[in-house]
């Protein structure tokens, strides 16, 4: 995936908003938008923890972030 999309200078408490595969490696994407909460790095690479609008809790991979629909 192209890494140019992806916010790396967003901060805990910034705004997220972007898509992300429902199932994490689905064609189908889910809209997703709250604030950061967390950064990381996993055995998979950089990831973000999304505390969403209806208060539940997403972990997100950087490299599958969608940030918009072509």
């Amino acid at each position: 995936g192209s890494r140019i999309m992806i916010d790396t200078q967003a901060k805990v408490g910034d705004p997220f908003v972007g898509y992300y595969p429902t199932g994490g490696t689905s064609n189908v994407l889910s809209f997703i938008e709250g604030t950061h909460e967390k950064f990381g790095i996993g055995p998979n690479g950089p990831y973000r923890t999304v505390h969403k609008l209806d208060g539940t809790y997403r972990t997100l991979s950087d490299d599958k972030i969608v940030k918009r629909l072509n």
